[in-house]
Formats: C-alpha cells, structure tokens, sequence
C-alpha cells in the first residue's frame, strides 16, 4: 500500500514512528470510509452499523441505482442488463454519485468501485462464501435465489465493470483492508473496521 511505502521511506530505522505515520493516514483517509464486495456479502448493513458508532453519514450507490431504475420502470436486473449494453448509462451515474460524496466527509459510502471513485478514502473488501451469501439471501426472503442466480449476479457486476472502465473490483489489490463475513456478524465486522482505523 502507498502509505505504508511513503511512511517506511519518511522513516527508515524506527517502527514506531512507522506505525504513527501509517496511523495518521488511515485516520485522514477514514473521513471517507468505502465498503465493497460481492452480493449478500453485507455492505449495507456493515455500513450503517460502522456510519452510526462514527457519527456519520451514510450513503449507497445501490440506493441510487434503484431510484434510477424505478424512474425508468426497470427491475435491478432489467437495469444491470442495460448497463452491459450501454456502458454510458453506468457511467453516467457512477459520475453523478461520485461527484456528490468526493463534495462530503464523515461518509461511509456502500460503493462496489469506491476505490476507483472516491478521493482520499479508506477502502474495505468484505468476502463471502456462496453457502453464506444464500443463506443470507433466503433469510431476507428472496427465496428465487439459487447457486446460479447468485453467481450469475456477480457474475454481471464483473463484467460490467470490465466494459465499462476495465476494472475487476473484486482484486484485493484495491483495498486497504479485506474482510471474510462468513464468520463475523456485521457488528463484529464494524468492530473490526474501527480497530484498524483506530477509532474505538
């Protein structure tokens, strides 16, 4: 990671200083706090548990996505469909939710390309098993969900991504910190987040 290079260069001999230095970025990166990963890995719900003990904001592009679809008359898969057809059309909305959370702070933003999109941020990858994430899925009463359709939608996502900015946003390389979900509940993941951003 950037930081972590910039702060052994800045201080080549003493650990300690290091760490201080690598601390005092995570902590202006977490003004801006994004959450990715595939589906039903948690990315809501972790990010409103984590936004309520920072005392901020949180926002979703998936909440935009729907508002977008429901204007249109389309379901979210009707819409990812158009999105693989007409690269302009995600762009288009990456470019407007983008622009509204790079305009705030004290945001935590559920945001699959967050780390593409969002200046000086800290970026979280939560992993999910499929097990898990249908378990998850059924639980919420989606009950049309199998293996396939699951696969299938993250399925879409990457290749979305890909057409449209040639992207794999599943890469853990993005990220600066990678969590599983399969055996942490949300409020343990947030937890977690705020331990290693050092604010608990």
């Amino acid at each position: 990671m950037w930081i972590i290079l910039y702060c052994k260069r800045l201080v080549k001999f003493r650990k300690s200083e290091q760490y201080k230095c690598v601390q005092v970025f995570v902590r202006y990166l977490a003004s801006r706090i994004t959450i990715s990963g595939n589906v039903a890995s948690g990315k809501s719900t972790v990010g409103k548990i984590l936004a309520e003990k920072l005392n901020y904001s949180f926002t979703s592009i998936g909440l935009r996505t729907r508002e977008f679809a429901k204007e249109n008359k389309l379901s979210i898969a009707e819409f990812q469909k158009k999105c693989l057809e007409n690269p302009l059309l995600d762009k288009r909305i990456d470019k407007e939710f983008s622009q509204e959370c790079n305009s705030l702070k004290n945001l935590v933003i559920d945001y699959r390309l967050g780390f593409h999109f969002i200046n000086s941020s800290f970026n979280i990858f939560l992993k999910v098993s499929d097990d898990v994430a249908l378990k998850r899925l059924k639980n919420a009463q989606r009950d049309n969900e199998t293996y396939h359709t699951l696969n299938e939608r993250n399925e879409s996502f990457v290749k979305q991504f890909h057409k449209s900015y040639n992207i794999d946003f599943t890469s853990e390389k993005h990220y600066d910190l990678i969590l599983s979900a399969d055996n942490n509940s949300p409020e343990e993941i947030a937890n977690l987040i705020l331990q290693k951003i050092n604010f608990n």
